[in-house]
């Protein structure tokens, strides 16, 4: 492509709209992860067994979380490359039936089966386990409000109005944690992280959420579309299958690392809240990219997908290697920020390491799945991820527990991503990746 015709295109202008949102996406995922990163802080400063527990409980928290932003991503998508707004309100509908249906099956599992889910996902350390089923009971009546906003949510990200779910996120933080603060006291436990959350929820996120989904005329002539709840569930039943099969098997893998020790388990909440922090800088950038894939593409350009996949990627690895610096430079300068207890900052430390290391082809791999999930190829996506998962991270990271290696565990995720950069890589070039809505 010559320049004067890319700089007539509207490829930069694509561009500026995945970093506006993704950026603006990126404070959003960030400010939330700082608030769980000083929870966790706060019931270190507790006991090993809350930090513990609070390191699970937000997994399983997660766990409905991400099917509901699995598709949502999806919806994301459909709606960048929807042709008007009734087409747009139409994916919406269809998208809040399944969310209500989801909500509950999974009300029912998690208020019944609460214990037995805590006790396998912590080992079997039954202090911990119960700390966990007591949060999960909580917050899980609530989780209907968060499956309601994630498609307004996502039409404000569309329309490059990504500062709205931002600002409301962050005053979800600060309720979040104003709460959990005055109450650390006044309850044992982790309770009083399930009673602040389920007021940002009934404070700040039902309201502005809703608001909007009024603004936007969401609830104008409701009807359920076979069409587009067979296109929704078809391309978006893959990628949440991808998401959450992957929380399972970080969850599983924290089943590994509990077999280590307790202080191994402490370790890898630490772990996991500060390399989730760099994870959600690079969730929102991948957020922006579906948005403007979307736009890209059309109806299914695929030699103007692959152009924009590959500026993409080249501006990741650039963020991914800036982003890497203070953990290569500093891990145990910030691994002491979050605990105490030096034999649990000795086994974080070679993490944060490895993760400075890695962190620009973690990043890139996971734009260029998002990429090609744009383009409709969310099968592609979902198995290459799966096989990888649990047919290379799990099993040498149940060879590294073992053998008692906390860091052992991690390399063999970073091995994962690494592997999966290189298949995305390939299928972004073959261009098959760019489906037709229809097909």
């Amino acid at each position: 492509m010559r320049i004067k015709t890319f700089l007539r295109s509207n490829f930069f202008e694509n561009l500026k709209l995945m970093w506006t949102v993704g950026i603006q996406t990126s404070i959003t995922y960030v400010g939330f992860s700082i608030a769980r990163t000083f929870q966790t802080a706060l019931y270190g400063t507790k006991s090993t067994t809350d930090m513990a527990a609070f390191g699970i409980a937000l997994m399983l928290l997660d766990l409905p979380w991400t099917v509901v932003g699995g598709y949502s991503w999806i919806y994301l998508s459909l709606i960048a490359r929807s042709k008007n707004e009734e087409e747009r309100r139409l994916f919406t509908h269809a998208s809040w039936v399944f969310f209500a249906f989801f909500y509950v099956i999974t009300l029912i599992i998690y208020q019944k089966f609460a214990m037995p889910i805590a006790m396998f996902f912590t080992a079997y350390h039954e202090d911990v386990a119960i700390r966990v089923a007591e949060y999960m009971k909580l917050t899980s009546w609530f989780f209907f409000i968060p499956f309601f906003a994630y498609p307004v949510a996502m039409i404000l990200r569309n329309d490059n109005r990504a500062y709205i779910p931002m600002f409301t996120s962050l005053a979800d933080n600060v309720v979040d944690l104003v709460v959990t603060w005055l109450l650390l006291k006044k309850f044992e436990g982790i309770v009083p992280s399930a009673y602040s959350i389920i007021t940002t929820f009934l404070v700040v996120h039902g309201p502005v959420y809703f608001t909007w989904a009024l603004k936007y005329n969401l609830f104008k002539k409701f009807r359920l579309s076979l069409s587009h709840l067979k296109t929704f569930l078809k391309l978006g039943t893959p990628h949440a299958l991808e998401a959450t099969a992957g929380l399972i098997a970080f969850m599983i893998f924290s089943k590994f690392i509990g077999s280590i020790s307790e202080k191994a388990l402490a370790a890898n909440a630490i772990a996991s809240q500060i390399t989730g922090f760099a994870y959600s800088l690079g969730g929102g950038i991948c957020l922006g990219a579906i948005a403007a894939t979307g736009k890209t593409i059309g109806s299914g350009n695929a030699v103007r997908g692959r152009i924009f996949a590959n500026l993409a990627v080249a501006s990741s690895i650039a963020f991914g290697i800036i982003l890497g610096l203070p953990f290569m430079l500093f891990p145990q300068k910030i691994a002491t920020l979050f605990s105490k207890d030096m034999e649990v900052v000795r086994l974080a430390v070679p993490v944060l390491k490895m993760f400075g290391i890695i962190f620009a082809i973690d990043i890139s791999s996971y734009l260029l799945s998002s990429i090609i999930q744009a383009g409709g190829d969310t099968l592609f996506s979902m198995l290459v991820t799966m096989s990888l998962n649990y047919g290379v991270w799990l099993p040498l990271a149940y060879f590294s527990a073992l053998h008692k290696s906390f860091a052992g565990c991690w390399l063999a995720l970073f091995i994962a991503m690494t592997a999966a950069y290189m298949i995305f890589r390939i299928r972004i070039d073959s261009m098959k990746w760019v489906k037709k809505l229809n097909d």
